[in-house]
């Protein structure tokens, strides 16, 4: 039998990762792109963008003409595409990082009357990572200290990295904490000794580096470290393209690639 072919929309086409996104879509014959958009100042508007697809500033071309929408925007935008993907009941992969609790409640909210699958994160090692991490937490307990590091390329604006605070959350769920509670950002002058199940942050930015996380759980006899290098964007382009064909025809639900992986289930979200 034919596989039914899924009509995509891409938000930030121009971008980095909607760049890459657009050279990883010939892997996915499945997904044949009919719009994408860019800001309505972008020099390539009203010209073909990837085949005879033309570059449009108009958010609801995505949700007239495609079955799927992968936003890799601005959190500023997020708003809008998610009352879009509503109205026209059309699922959305979302891969836009910085976004604060204000957006994440745009999305479960978005979740009751359509498919939302976000992650800060699209590859599909963080996504094993941080399953294994939530492992690893819970086997060590309160006995071992976490450090998460990372090094992004010198253009990323967010700080710590979606990745980052995604893998400190995963650290503070299986722990019964809130993260805002445990989360230590700042380290600088006399700032007495470490405190009792604090996750410490630290970031450096840089170069050309795309991107790269570690995790530390440090005892007082051992250290275990896991680390995860992104050595091309494709692999998060990769990612949410997977994402888009597996979301495809979902049930209204708030989703991430943990589900894409059949790591755990849908309602149990």
């Amino acid at each position: 039998m034919a596989v039914e072919t899924i009509k995509l929309g891409l938000a930030g086409a121009t971008g980095r990762m909607g760049k890459t996104l657009l050279d990883c879509l010939v892997s996915y014959p499945v997904l044949s792109l009919r719009a994408a958009t860019a800001s309505s100042s972008h020099p390539l508007l009203g010209k073909p963008i990837y085949q005879d697809v033309v570059l449009e500033s108009r958010a609801e071309s995505l949700f007239e003409k495609a079955d799927v929408i992968i936003d890799f925007s601005a959190p500023e935008s997020l708003s809008d595409y998610l009352d879009l993907a509503v109205r026209y009941q059309k699922p959305m992969v979302i891969g836009t990082t910085g976004l604060h609790e204000g957006h994440r409640s745009y999305l479960h909210d978005a979740a009751k009357h359509t498919a939302i699958l976000y992650s800060a994160n699209m590859s599909l090692g963080i996504t094993l990572m941080k399953r294994v991490v939530s492992t690893l937490t819970a086997a060590f307990g309160e006995g071992y200290d976490v450090e998460i590091s990372e090094t992004h390329h010198r253009y990323k604006v967010d700080s710590p990295s979606g990745t980052s605070l995604m893998l400190g959350e995963a650290i503070a769920q299986t722990r019964g904490v809130s993260l805002n509670d445990v989360a230590r950002f700042e380290r600088y002058g006399s700032i007495g000794p470490r405190r009792q199940g604090e996750i410490g942050f630290s970031v450096q930015r840089g170069g050309h580096s795309l991107c790269e996380h570690t995790l530390r759980f440090l005892g007082d006899e051992e250290t275990l470290e896991i680390t995860h290098r992104g050595n091309s964007r494709s692999v998060y382009a990769n990612g949410a393209l997977k994402a888009a064909c597996w979301i495809f025809g979902k049930s209204p639900g708030f989703y991430d690639m943990e589900c894409v992986l059949g790591l755990k289930k849908a309602d149990s979200i």
